[in-house]
């Protein structure tokens, strides 16, 4: 039989909503005395390897009743081994089957990749019972790897979740190890997808993250190298714990990116191991001696101090909002977890007020993909000099939509219009509570009216302060003297807010 091959088939290539990876997935070989019976093989050999010659037998078990969607088949897999051609030749081959580890107990929450279920319309020509079904197949078994001579072999099967007008299914991807006596199950990966078929599950899983996967034998290292993708990536190799390097297009951490940014200038981005991309978006001098240069990525902002001696401490803060200050800047170094993003959104950003030892910056974000797309954000940056060097705070003044479901977002409490700036830093404004909008809303709602129907809200005075090294906020809490319809704020690329007016309903 010809040897089979895939370029990559140990992947998840259509975009995962879950994605599972099990380096110890309690499946074993156990050896067998003798052939368990006679099915079709799928045959690879091997030149350098303590077998020559593998061949891979499948086999499965049928629910008793009707075999329809969302049917279960259970898969068995054999394996035939050999030395070289010339043992197998002479019968002397190894049988084993794979079975559960000792001690491992399936659970009603085991993945398809450890219970070995897979859709049983898949085989149910292979009884006669296909109605029209494609071709009587077990599984898919293939070479893992590209090189011919690396003895791993995958096998991948589906099992269908079933479900109302949706579409939901896992593919299962086992990892077999023939370098070694006795085989192993090298990893195991389950990638689980849905396709929405309602009203509201479409909407819903059109806002699933989703990822890829794919693993690529790495020579140099004997290992898999893989890419996980989704709205950045993160490389990893699959069995073992080795860390992989930046990429040609990454620096290692935030201090060698600001050393970059340094010399190449405001505006321009560097990408960051493990973070994403980080743009250098304005600097700050306090004195002669003392300045500050202010990045950005998604969803932080980072305050890197500059002296005469060079790059100093770095600060980072996660923005919070309007009536949230539980947020602080803390020191970072290297970035933490495995993830490097692939989008960073355009800013622009303008001194609004300095007193010598405190300045207040605004900030315009676009989360579009050029300049032309309308402002998604508006933050004020607070950059302090105290005694023990910068304080530094971030503070979301409109935007921090967060989906809920059914199409719909919740956004928090939001500034409308922003008052006479005083000394010490303080500003009075007026802010809208928060409200609830969707992709094909009219009009925005108030979010308080979800919880009570007789609910009046209205936009209300405010005020927001720069205290101990952060901004401080506080609202009238009175009840409204009358209602009033909420509505949606516009972003100007300067930074000032206009309001929308309220959709126009015909009679």
């Amino acid at each position: 039989m010809a040897q089979e091959q895939s370029g990559s088939p140990f992947a998840c290539v259509e975009g995962a909503v879950q994605l599972d990876i099990d380096n110890d997935p309690g499946l074993t070989f156990e050896a067998l005395d003798g052939s368990p019976g006679y099915f079709p093989a799928h045959e690879f050999t091997f030149d350098q390897s303590v077998f020559q010659r593998v061949r891979v037998y499948l086999a499965a078990t049928l629910p008793e009743e009707f075999v329809g969607r969302a049917s279960e088949a259970k898969l068995s897999v054999y394996v035939e081994t050999s030395a070289s051609i010339d043992a197998a030749s002479a019968q002397r081959s190894q049988w084993w089957q794979l079975v559960p580890a000792p001690g491992r107990e399936a659970t009603a929450n085991e993945n398809p990749s450890h219970s070995l279920v897979f859709d049983a319309m898949r085989i149910a020509n292979c009884f006669g019972i296909g109605r029209g079904q494609s071709d009587c197949a077990f599984a898919d078994v293939s070479l893992a790897a590209s090189d011919e001579n690396v003895p791993m072999i995958v096998i991948a099967f589906t099992q269908d979740l079933g479900g109302a007008n949706a579409s939901n299914w896992i593919d299962s991807r086992l990892l077999l190890d023939f370098r070694e006596s006795p085989p192993r199950v090298a990893a195991t990966a389950d990638c689980a997808y849905n396709e929405g078929g309602g009203a509201c599950t479409a909407i819903d899983s059109g806002m699933m993250p989703r990822t890829t996967l794919q693993c690529d034998w790495a020579a140099a290292v004997s290992d898999f190298l893989c890419t996980e993708q989704g709205g950045g990536h993160r490389d990893f190799y699959l069995m073992s714990d080795r860390v992989p390097p930046p990429r040609s297009d990454e620096v290692a951490s935030l201090e060698e990116a600001a050393k970059v940014l340094a010399r190449r200038g405001i505006g321009q981005t560097v990408t960051v191991w493990r973070l994403g991309p980080v743009v250098w978006i304005d600097q700050v001098t306090m004195d002669e001696q003392r300045s500050a240069m202010l990045l950005a990525s998604r969803g932080s902002f980072y305050l890197v101090s500059r002296s005469n001696d060079g790059i100093g401490p770095i600060l980072e803060v996660g923005p919070h909002a309007l009536l949230d200050d539980t947020a602080s800047a803390e020191a970072v170094g290297l970035p933490q977890g495995e993830w490097t993003g692939d989008f960073v959104p355009l800013f622009r950003s303008s001194q609004i007020f300095g007193d010598g030892r405190l300045a207040i910056l605004q900030v315009v974000e676009t989360r579009g993909a050029n300049s032309s797309d309308p402002p998604s954000g508006l933050y004020w940056i607070g950059i302090e000099l105290g005694t023990e060097g910068f304080m530094f705070d971030a503070v979301q003044l409109v935007g921090g939509a967060a989906y809920d479901h059914c199409g719909m977002f919740k956004l928090p409490a939001s500034v409308v219009s922003v008052g006479v700036l005083s000394r010490p830093f303080q500003a009075h404004i007026r802010v809208q509570p928060p409200t609830v909008d969707g992709l094909d809303s009219d009009d925005p709602a108030w979010e308080s009216a979800s919880e009570r129907e007789d609910t009046a809200e209205c936009v209300r005075n405010g005020n927001l302060w720069w205290k101990h090294g952060r901004f401080e906020a506080d609202i009238d809490r009175e009840p409204c003297a009358a209602p009033e319809e909420p509505h949606r704020i516009r972003i100007e690329p300067d930074g000032r807010l206009s309001l929308e007016k309220p959709f126009e309903r015909e009679e």
